[in-house]
């Protein structure tokens, strides 16, 4: 009897244990048909805080900025901005370069912008080859999506290597 107990609570601890463990990395997904997935959420609409907190966990800092509230994902390499505890913005930094608005450590995850995988070395080249986005680089060091489509806005920051620095999605 003393095994069956002893094998049920070790049970109840490993799936306790699952379910409260944050992922070891935060993947994101975009196309251009409006749809941001971040660990599995989808960030179009109104995502509140406490989903973002129970898929990907606290976050390692809160930085408040007048009535938006920055939750920084350090080892992740993420930030994500809130109003009124509702997700406004993404950002995800390859190549930090200073900006304290942005976690030092690199993204660790995948993204893939509308089927073109993007990392710490990718390019202007690779940002302004994705059509149907429509990126525009008016200066060398910053990109921004010109496609008047979409209901959000994509910008990205290079740096003197031309190494993309940090990538942000607005969500209007």
């Amino acid at each position: 009897m003393k095994n069956i107990v002893y094998i049920f609570s070790l049970l109840a601890i490993c799936v306790l244990g699952l379910s409260f463990s944050k992922p070891e990395k935060v993947d994101i997904v975009y196309n251009s048909k409006e749809s941001i997935h971040v660990a599995g959420l989808n960030l179009v609409g109104d995502l509140h805080s406490r989903d973002l907190i129970k898929q990907i966990g606290e976050p390692s800092s809160k930085l408040k900025k007048g009535i938006e509230v920055d939750y920084f994902y350090e080892d992740y390499g993420i930030v994500f901005a809130l109003k009124k505890d509702t997700v406004v913005g993404l950002g995800i930094n390859f190549n930090w370069d200073g900006d304290k608005k942005f976690p030092k450590k690199s993204f660790t995850g995948s993204l893939i912008l509308d089927g073109t995988i993007i990392n710490k070395d990718s390019k202007r080249e690779v940002l302004t080859a994705i059509n149907s986005l429509g990126f525009n680089c008016p200066i060398p060091s910053m990109c921004f999506c010109k496609n008047g489509n979409l209901k959000h806005k994509i910008m990205t920051g290079f740096n003197g290597e031309n190494k993309l620095s940090q990538l942000v999605f607005i969500f209007n």
